[in-house]
């Protein structure tokens, strides 16, 4: 028997429904978890049906750093004397072999795009809590160079920043801020080996005038703050925001 055009249409309305999607993703999930398990990007065990990006023990065991409700923290302490931003914080600690490693290598290599956007939500959880983050009315990701962002196929700092705007409600600002070279590694340099290298790495390229009063500047990982001051630096030159930087880790040197 075929089917009406008025069938049809229901059925287009009944898998547009967002309720719709939101079942039919789930069942999806589950249906493949039976044969291809999804595992905790923190520790590896495999994780529950009901959509969640990291097992309870990871989630409640990650070692928050509380660095948003304190000014004067180690992270912005970084940026003082060098670049005059509004506030800086990372939300968990990063230390080697750790599920924070763990995790951040899945988003990075493993093209873990839901853990990054799930931790973005996790970062602006906590954002949102405390003042000036809670008062941003724009969110910058750190930029990638555009060969780079081309072989991984996405910007994590990109994806953080989309879980922070849901949360926060906040929007992404995207190409304000573009890499102009592809730097050097920065892992074993020290600060001011870092700083030579991303000195002149980033340039304006869209509109600063976008009745934006003080932004977020969004990066995945902070070590020495040098890249992070070297896009902040650009930022402040050439528009008149209030710089705010938060990062999803700080790693201790």
């Amino acid at each position: 028997m075929s089917c009406s055009v008025q069938d049809h249409a229901e059925t287009r309305l009944l898998i547009q429904n967002p309720e719709y999607k939101i079942l039919n993703s789930q069942l999806l999930r589950s249906f493949f978890n039976i044969f291809i398990p999804l595992r905790c990007p923190g520790c590896g065990d495999v994780l529950p049906h009901d959509g969640s990006s990291l097992c309870l023990s990871c989630l409640l065991n990650l070692p928050y750093t509380d660095y948003a409700s304190r000014p004067g923290n180690a992270v912005e302490k970084m940026f003082w004397g060098r670049v005059p931003i509004e506030a800086a914080c990372s939300i968990l600690h990063f230390t080697r072999h750790s599920p924070v490693q763990s995790i951040l290598h899945h988003i990075k290599y493993h093209g873990d795009r839901a853990s990054a956007i799930n931790m973005g939500r996790l970062m602006g959880e906590i954002l949102e809590k405390h003042a000036p983050y809670s008062l941003i009315d724009g969110i910058v990701p750190l930029p990638l160079y555009r060969k780079r962002e081309k072989e991984r196929g996405y910007n994590q700092s990109a994806l953080l920043a989309e879980g922070i705007s849901e949360v926060m409600s906040v929007p992404v600002i995207r190409g304000l801020l573009v890499r102009t070279g592809n730097t050097n590694t920065q892992t074993k340099k020290n600060r001011q080996q870092r700083w030579e290298n991303v000195k002149n790495a980033f340039c304006m390229a869209g509109d600063p005038d976008l009745g934006i009063r003080r932004i977020l500047l969004v990066d995945d990982v902070v070590t020495t703050g040098a890249t992070l001051e070297a896009a902040a630096s650009v930022l402040l030159r050439e528009t008149g925001f209030r710089i705010c930087i938060s990062t999803l880790a700080y790693a201790h040197r």
